[in-house]
């Protein structure tokens, strides 16, 4: 990626990140993120990689299509908030990394208690 895409990315970053703290919709209810915005270089398409952090699978889910929903709303803002000829199409994703790490996170506790149980009959 060129330097001109990273900086339109990281920008679009910011005013995207501003801007969901504007969302009005009931099922926005959980801590958002904005991990990462990459966009085409003809500008036709961005990338949009969120972290949704909740422990309810069920919020979390709602909060995501909540931000699709949204998705008008905040290409709007990123027209009116950004010196660029078009505001790009967005296109969400979420990260499941965290919630990748706590399963892994949960596999090696499980392997932690069954060294201590060997070791303590040693």
């Amino acid at each position: 990626m060129d330097k001109r895409m990273q900086m339109v990315g990281g920008e679009m970053k910011r005013v995207l990140s501003d801007s969901l703290r504007k969302i009005k919709d009931p099922d926005y209810t959980e801590l958002t993120s904005i991990l990462e915005v990459s966009t085409t270089p003809d500008l036709d398409f961005a990338y949009v990689v969120l972290s949704i952090y909740s422990k309810d699978e069920a919020k979390r889910k709602k909060t995501f299509e909540a931000i699709n929903r949204a998705g008008g709303f905040l290409r709007h803002e990123i027209a009116t908030n950004m010196k660029i000829r078009k505001a790009p199409k967005l296109v969400f994703s979420l990260d499941e990394s965290a919630k990748y790490s706590a399963h892994i996170n949960t596999i090696l506790e499980s392997l932690n208690i069954k060294e201590e149980e060997n070791g303590d009959r040693s």
